[in-house]
């Protein structure tokens, strides 16, 4: 998931052994799911069983749509659907997952992890609970880990999911029991690396699987949506997937191409001569020892101070932010993020090449010159 696409890139040079996987194995024989996604990925808009009552999800078949009109009724759509699968006891933490492509908004993961909750796990009167900002964690709680944690054993890894199992008022602790093995004790200051799992992230949802999935689907994430996006999601249900929402939606998901691109090289590199190879590499070795006096990458705040310019914080991000914009739009990718040093602080910023300095030169001068 980070730069390069190296098993991509592997098999492509073809110079390894390859096994290519033909069965599948997490939906039945001739599930709708596989052949709906099959459409998907041709770019055929699949014939999703169409239904207007949340309470009616029995009667369609394992491939449906939920019709609502806007992220409002969507989101209360699909308390309505997860209230109903309660009531034919489908077991709701084991089973079901909310998959949205977007945190915010009506129908992101953020709100409807708040709409969730007290169906997935109703509060009772002697449960203890801790509030943390606008949300509140009680046992039973199902969680997710945001980010790698090595200082646990075993290491916490993002994207783990978890179930609270103890909550103490009093100390502000609540202790999390990690599909991995872990048992972790959480405090204020480290309740931002986890949030609920009702409702998760398209994204985060990659390699798992689940009974039910429910999936938002809007206009109003048309920037999100793409044919990659939906099939992911759809192959994450292993009995039934139901998307909840607009059909234009569901349209412009299917027609949206948009494959992940990166220009790593690698595959040119795999299938080159040795002696191509070690000349490329004998002249990196040159050109690094040459370029070692002169930093070959540039931040904002390294130009800046180059330049010999005070910006004001506000000033940083919003030169960052035009940065930015104008280096992918030139190079069609984002830059590495590394650690830098300004000041006191040490945080991850933008490293651009300094064939890019311009880009950031263009920034500073517009934001500065308004200022």
């Amino acid at each position: 998931v980070g730069a390069g696409m190296v098993l991509r890139d592997l098999l492509n040079s073809e110079i390894v052994p390859t096994t290519r996987l033909q069965t599948i194995f997490r939906q039945r024989d001739k599930s709708p799911i596989i052949y709906a996604a099959s459409d998907v990925n041709f770019g055929t808009i699949p014939p999703l069983d169409k239904f207007n009552q949340a309470k009616s999800w029995m009667d369609v078949g394992e491939c449906a749509m939920l019709e609502a009109s806007s992220p409002e009724m969507t989101a209360k759509s699909i308390v309505e659907l997860v209230k109903s699968m309660k009531k034919e006891n489908v077991d709701l933490n084991q089973q079901v997952m909310v998959l949205a492509p977007q945190k915010e908004g009506a129908a992101g993961v953020h709100n409807l992890n708040k709409l969730l909750q007290p169906i997935f796990n109703p509060k009772n009167s002697k449960q203890q609970e801790i509030v943390s900002g606008s949300v509140v964690y009680r046992i039973g709680d199902r969680v997710i880990q945001l980010k790698n944690r090595y200082d646990t054993v075993p290491p916490v890894m993002n994207g783990e999911t978890g179930r609270v199992i103890a909550v103490d008022e009093q100390k502000q602790m609540v202790k999390i029991s990690w599909e991995g093995g872990a048992i972790v004790d959480y405090y204020p200051g480290y309740f931002e690396q986890i949030m609920h799992s009702f409702c998760i992230t398209c994204h985060k949802s990659q390699g798992s699987e689940f009974q039910y999935v429910i999936f938002p689907l809007l206009m109003s994430n048309y920037i999100m949506l793409t044919r990659q996006l939906l099939y992911t999601t759809m192959t994450r249900a292993q009995g039934t997937f139901i998307a909840v929402g607009q059909p234009e939606a569901l349209k412009i998901a299917v027609t949206t191409d948009k494959p992940a691109k990166r220009f790593t090289g690698l595959m040119a590199l795999l299938i080159s001569p040795i002696d191509e190879l070690t000349k490329t590499f004998s002249n990196l070795g040159k050109v690094r020892g040459v370029a070692s006096t002169k930093p070959s990458k540039v931040t904002v705040a390294s130009r800046l101070h180059e330049r010999g310019l005070t910006a004001t914080p506000g000033q940083m991000t919003t030169i960052g932010t035009i940065a930015l914009q104008l280096y992918e739009d030139k190079y069609g990718h984002r830059p590495s993020k590394q650690l830098e040093q300004v000041g006191k602080f040490r945080f991850k910023t933008y490293h651009y090449e300094t064939a890019a300095v311009e880009l950031i030169d263009s920034a500073i001068d517009l934001v500065m010159r308004d200022e």
